[in-house]
């Protein structure tokens, strides 16, 4: 009972019966049947990387072969280590580039994070045992038995079948959004049910948004699937800053009278309850198909009905005041087709070949890395701080001499934080920690006396202290257990033990904590939660960027060559806000209340999604010269645009003037035209409409994100009402 009060998902106790189960297991047999001494305490640590730094899961065969990848790294790992130490300089410098690549590959998360956890391990182990070269047979042999002896523990041993998901929330918000579509669209409208269906997609997002803070360094790996499911997540909170608005919208006084309009919503109902189911079962592959040949369906018959009416005499400004009100419907199904196709992709289907299908965004791997090989990404800054800092080290180490000099690297990788504060904190409690570890481990040791069964006994049982109080209670206490469960290993291995290693442990520590206090001060020290609103600024001015060029290129085509190069931009901007986000996250430094910019980065999102769908109108339904009384309106709201957003991102930068006002939000003239004399001109002011349309519905959202003098400078306001 007690375990759970501080442990209720079980994960850490899960890995602690695992850890005590094998570290016993690998050590005797590489000091028993296979009488290696030199490749023990690759035994040691490497079992120490698998199980507790590393929890793979998934179906049995995913977590086969991740260990088996991880091994075979680990390898590498150990022969490039091994070289490296033949030398000070070749050893600094390959520790620096090993430490460089590892860290910021770690961005891919999952199964990739957690190996790369265990191989930075594992490498600063070989970099600083070394030795001759017919020791590293010795060494490798060492390893794959922690590989082999982990790999059975984790199938056999409570098994880790689920991965921790968002899909649940998902799953709620999509079926909340689905009952608010019906309330407002289908049949007589119902207000009541309306605002309570919103007020469920709110609480569901803002549980979604909780997790993703608290859990920031969330799974998401390298594949396409998971890389289509995390945009789907961003995309699902930036749709829910325009769904808020349904319960202000007035419904239209006159519906167009054809039963595209009926057929519309109800696809669309269909298909956010296909994107809940699609988010509970993950083999479900879901189709757009209804909900695209109903958009189709609808757009085709305003284009008709538009020159209908506008022969029969009605004026040209009720003509356009009719379709605009119908057009927060054709938002909700457009981003609705967009996501059903990404949820096909994230469930391991393909996207589906529609008449009308929007363009749909992935995320690659390279992409992802592209975006963050830039001096500007936390995970750049990081990793040059990780390569900085074990470089430093290994130097240090071997300019002092210290023995035991693996521990000065494992104190920098434990104690060096994203900022200097972090750093000082956890430098202070790895010290305090491995004191009072010291002396537990000397006082147990000596309990023991002349009989090293008693180690044997006590070795499962500080391996279950240290892998559980590290995850379940705090990093003194974890650092303390793993301190006397390394005390004890060593008296395994070395018997009898000898009691000044553990004034070596206090001596290496401190060395390595200072290290990666030097490395901390030095090297951006305040973090990537003082960076954020600059961040967020960015992304918000590359995405307006890209929306303008979007907006220009309706009235210019000439303008369209520059939208994949916008795009590119904006979504790399993107990428580096939401990696910001998640790092800054970690520090939760005093005075920054970094969860409350979500709603600013969903904006940002929200405009990138809008100006690649404005830029897809432009490519098909440029404004003719001809219609001049088209181009007047959509430039008004390309102005109007820019200066809304330049004026935001102006406040959200700390460089910027926060004490400047943003522009008052007024409703955007109606493109007009007349005569309509073909479906071809219907269509091009329908879109025209649209997009004037949508600005003004971003332009709505925009108080939902505004900071106000009530507030402190590092939050922002979100309403939900």
């Amino acid at each position: 009972m007690a375990l759970r009060v501080h442990d209720p998902d079980g994960i850490a106790t899960r890995r602690a019966i695992r850890a005590a189960v094998a570290l016993p297991v690998s050590i005797a047999l590489v000091i028993g049947p296979l009488g290696n001494q030199t490749g023990a305490i690759f035994a040691v640590f490497g079992t120490v990387g698998l199980l507790i730094s590393a929890d793979f899961a998934g179906s049995v065969r995913h977590r086969l072969g991740a260990y088996a990848a991880t091994g075979a790294a680990g390898t590498l790992a150990v022969i490039v280590g091994w070289a490296a130490s033949l030398s000070l300089v070749s050893a600094v410098i390959v520790t620096m580039v090993v430490a460089f690549a590892l860290t910021l590959v770690s961005i891919f998360r999952g199964s990739v994070s957690a190996a790369t956890a265990a191989l930075l391990l594992l490498y600063v182990l070989a970099v600083c045992v070394g030795g001759p070269v017919d020791s590293l047979p010795a060494s490798l042999s060492g390893w794959w038995t922690a590989v082999v002896v982990s790999m059975a523990t984790a199938i056999l041993l409570l098994p880790r079948t689920t991965t921790p998901s968002l899909r649940p929330l998902m799953a709620r918000a999509f079926a909340a959004g689905a009952d608010a579509a019906e309330a407002a669209w289908v049949g007589n409208r119902d207000d009541a049910a309306l605002q309570q269906h919103i007020r469920d997609l709110d609480t569901a997002v803002d549980a979604l948004a909780t997790q993703l803070a608290n859990q920031p360094f969330r799974t998401q790996g390298l594949t396409e699937r998971d890389g289509t499911l995390s945009i789907l997540s961003n995309q699902l909170s930036s749709v829910r800053l325009l769904v808020d608005q349904m319960s202000s919208t007035v419904p239209a006084t006159t519906p167009i009278p054809f039963p595209a309009r009926a057929a519309l919503a109800g696809a669309i109902v269909t298909a956010l309850r296909s994107l809940s189911a699609a988010m509970t079962d993950p083999t479900l592959i879901i189709s757009a198909e209804a909900v695209d040949r109903a958009r189709s369906s609808m757009s085709d018959g305003i284009d008709i009905w538009v020159v209908k009416v506008t022969q029969q005499g009605m004026a040209p400004e009720d003509v356009s005041r009719e379709v605009a009100s119908h057009h927060q419907m054709r938002i909700v199904a457009l981003l609705t087709e967009q996501m059903v196709e990404m949820a096909r992709v994230a469930n391991g289907g393909q996207v589906e070949e529609l008449t009308a299908r929007p363009p749909v965004p992935q995320r690659s791997a390279r992409r992802l890395l592209a975006a963050q090989w830039n001096i500007q990404s936390p995970w750049m800054r990081n990793a040059i701080r990780s390569a900085v800092g074990l470089g430093l080290g290994v130097l240090v180490m071997n300019l002092t001499g210290v023995d035991r000099g693996f521990w000065v690297l494992l104190a920098v990788i434990s104690v060096l934080r994203f900022d200097a504060v972090g750093t000082r904190r956890f430098a202070l409690l790895a010290i305090v920690g491995t004191v009072v570890g010291v002396v537990a481990g000397l006082g147990l040791i000596a309990l023991v006396g002349a009989h090293p069964i008693g180690l044997w006994i006590l070795l499962p049982l500080l391996t279950f202290t240290a892998a559980w109080a590290g995850s379940a209670l705090n990093f003194p206490s974890g650092q303390a257990a793993f301190t006397a469960m390394v005390l004890v290993a060593l008296g395994i291995l070395s018997w009898p033990p000898d009691p000044t290693m553990g004034l070596v442990r206090i001596q290496d520590i401190a060395l390595g904590a200072a290290v990666a206090l030097v490395v901390g001060l030095l090297l951006w020290p305040r973090g990537a939660a003082a960076y954020l609103r600059t961040r967020l600024a960015a992304s918000l001015r590359a995405s307006s960027a890209h929306l303008d060029r979007a907006l220009a290129s309706l009235t210019d085509p000439t303008q369209q060559g520059g939208l994949d190069t916008l795009r590119s931009a904006a979504v790399a901007e993107i990428y580096r806000t939401g990696e910001t986000f998640d790092v800054a996250s970690t520090q939760r430094a005093a005075g920054h209340q970094v969860h409350e910019w979500i709603p600013a980065l969903n904006l940002a999102v929200l405009l990138e999604t809008v100006a690649r769908l404005v830029g897809d109108f432009a490519r098909n339904y440029p404004v003719d010269d001809e219609h001049a009384s088209l181009r007047e309106p959509l430039e008004a709201a390309r102005a109007r645009n820019s200066q809304m957003w330049s004026a935001l991102a102006e406040r959200i930068d700390p460089a910027g003037s926060r004490a400047s006002s943003l522009p008052q939000p007024h409703d955007l003239a109606l493109p007009t035209l007349a005569p309509i004399p073909n479906v071809q001109a219907a269509r091009q002011l329908v879109i025209s409409v649209w997009v004037v349309d949508w600005i003004e519905h971003l332009i709505a959202v925009v108080p939902d994100v505004m900071p106000t003098p009530e507030h402190s400078p590092g939050t922002l306001t979100h309403s939900t009402s």
